[in-house]
C-alpha cells in the first residue's frame, strides 16, 4: 500500500508540476504581450499629448462662433460658450423658444426657422473679413477629447480649409466615416459633415459664407463644399479631438426630411456619384508619431 501511495504522489506531483510550468509560460507570454501593447499605448497617448500641446500653443487670431440653441440644451450650450469666451471668440447665438437669460447678451434673436436661414442671419450679425476662423455647432454636443481651443489649432495645423471633431465612439452619429479611428490624429478627407460642429478657415470662409438661400436645414451642402477642393480647400476629420452629439438625429425637423433628401440625391447624381459611400472618401491617414500631416509634407516636397 506504502508504495502504491507513494506512486500516486509522485504522479501527482509531476503533472502539478508540468501544470506549473506551462501556466508560468502561458502567463509570461501574456504579461510580455500586455507589456508590448501597453509600452505602443503609452507611445500613442504621449504623441496625442504632444498634438495637443501643439494644437494648444497655436497663434491666437480673431475667430467667431456661431450657434441655434433650445432652451432644454442650455447645459451644453453654457459649456460651449465659456469655451468660447476663454478663447476670446465672438460668439452670436439664437434661440428657437425661450432664450436663456445668462445668455442674452450673446443672443442676437429668437423664433422658428431653418438651420441655414438663421446662420446667415447670425453671420450678418458678426460678419468681419478679421476672422480667422469660424465656428459653427449645434446646441447638445459636449467634447469627449480636447476642446474648442484645440479644435481651432488642429484645423490650422492640419491645413484643413473646413475640418470637423471626429465623432465619439458612443456618441450618435448618420455617416461612419465620423467616426474616431484609433492611433490616427486626423484624416483628410472628401467629406466635412455640416453639423453637429465644424471650423472654417481662412480664405475659404468666404467661399461658404452666407450658406445659398432656401437650403433647408443643410442636407447636402457638403457636395457643394467639394467642389472647392479643385481650387485648393481641403477637407478633414480631426480624431484627436471628439466629440459626443447626444441627440437624435432630424427629429425636430421630420415633416422636411424627405425633401432634404430627395436633394442630397438630386446633388449625389449630379456629381455622378452612386451612393455616399462614393462621395465619403479618406484621401490620407496623419498617424500618432508622424510630426507632419503627410498631405502638407507632399505639398512642400
Amino acid at each position: 500500500m506504502a508504495r502504491i501511495k507513494n506512486r500516486i504522489l509522485r504522479s501527482g506531483f509531476l503533472r502539478l508540476r508540468s501544470v506549473r510550468l506551462w501556466g508560468k509560460l502561458v502567463v509570461g507570454a501574456g504579461v510580455a504581450a500586455v507589456g508590448y501593447y501597453v509600452a505602443r499605448a503609452t507611445g500613442f497617448r504621449e504623441s496625442v499629448w504632444k498634438a495637443h500641446q501643439r494644437f494648444r500653443a497655436r497663434d491666437s487670431q480673431e475667430s467667431a462662433m456661431l450657434c441655434i440653441y433650445r432652451e432644454r440644451n442650455q447645459q451644453y450650450v453654457t459649456g460651449l460658450v465659456e469655451e468660447a469666451q476663454q478663447s476670446g471668440m465672438k460668439i452670436a447665438l439664437w434661440s428657437l423658444d425661450n432664450p436663456i437669460p445668462e445668455l442674452a447678451a450673446y443672443t442676437v434673436g429668437c423664433g422658428p426657422g431653418l438651420r441655414m436661414d438663421l446662420l446667415n442671419r447670425l453671420w450678418q450679425a458678426v460678419e468681419s473679413d478679421k476672422f480667422y476662423q469660424l465656428v459653427i455647432v449645434d446646441d447638445d454636443i459636449t467634447f469627449t477629447r480636447g476642446s474648442l481651443d484645440q479644435l481651432l489649432g488642429a484645423a490650422t495645423v492640419c491645413g484643413f480649409g473646413i475640418a470637423q471633431p471626429a465623432r465619439d465612439w458612443t456618441s450618435r452619429y448618420s455617416y461612419p466615416i465620423n467616426i474616431k479611428r484609433p492611433f490616427l490624429l486626423a484624416r483628410h478627407s472628401t467629406f466635412v459633415e455640416p453639423g453637429p460642429m465644424f471650423v472654417m478657415t481662412r480664405p475659404w470662409i468666404d467661399q461658404v459664407m452666407p450658406f445659398p438661400e432656401n437650403f433647408g436645414m443643410g442636407y447636402g451642402i457638403w457636395l457643394l463644399w467639394q467642389k472647392l477642393q479643385s481650387k485648393g480647400c481641403k477637407l478633414g476629420i480631426i480624431d484627436c479631438v471628439t466629440v459626443k452629439h447626444s441627440s437624435l438625429v432630424a427629429t425636430e425637423y421630420t415633416s422636411i426630411v424627405e425633401a432634404e433628401k430627395k436633394r442630397v440625391w438630386k446633388l449625389l447624381c449630379e456629381q455622378g456619384y452612386h451612393s455616399f459611400e462614393d462621395a465619403h472618401q479618406i484621401l490620407g491617414n496623419w498617424k500618432m508619431g508622424q510630426p507632419v500631416p503627410p498631405w502638407k509634407s507632399e505639398s512642400t516636397s
